[in-house]
């Protein structure tokens, strides 16, 4: 946990560094929802995963490596589909990252309007009842709103394709081990 705690701090503490001390062309470039958007997705991300992800990553790799180990003194042969399922994971994994990147950016770029607009809309409230421009400003929040959803949806399908893929090709690994190197005994049941 205090691992988990002081990789949060520097992660913030970097995150930070680099907001303030970026050139003023980035801040330019980029919408302040925009820059607020990402900064609080990513602490956000931090704060609430970190520790999880952290613990589950070496959990998992210690199971995995302790059933891998007790396999291989079974059966020494099974190393064989494991070395396969090594040498695909990665293929898998980089032909689908780009993917999720791809999706997780168009993902924030278009949350990024949202906290502009309603930043913008919550200055300027009185000014848009005056002018009668509640429903023009409600429809284009909507509008927003829209955009948001379709490109989560969007990065939401790409990573549970990446899951599908991977779990499918462990599943078809697992099943041609069993096939392959677990005798079948031609004993009576009873």
């Amino acid at each position: 946990f205090p691992a988990a705690l002081n990789a949060a701090h520097k992660f913030h503490n970097r995150m930070l560094r680099g907001v303030f001390l970026s050139s003023i062309k980035f801040f330019d470039k980029n919408s302040l929802g925009r820059i607020i958007s990402r900064f609080s997705n990513e602490i956000g991300i931090l704060d609430k995963f970190l520790i999880a992800a952290l613990l589950d990553f070496l959990e998992g790799i210690f199971q995995f490596f302790s059933y891998l180990f007790a396999l291989w003194v079974l059966e020494p042969y099974i190393m064989i589909p494991a070395a396969i399922g090594f040498i695909f994971y990665p293929i898998v994994y980089f032909a689908c990252h780009k993917a999720q990147n791809q999706t997780r950016a168009l993902e924030l770029i278009t949350r990024a309007p949202l906290y502009s607009l309603f930043l913008i809309e919550a200055e300027g409230l009185t000014t848009i009842r005056a002018c009668g421009q509640t429903e023009e400003v409600i429809r284009s929040f909507y509008n927003k709103v829209d955009d948001h959803s379709r490109a989560n949806i969007g990065y939401m399908v790409s990573v549970r394709f990446m899951t599908f893929v991977i779990n499918y090709i462990v599943e078809i690994i697992v099943i041609a081990t069993f096939c392959v190197f677990i005798p079948v005994e031609n004993t009576p049941l009873a």
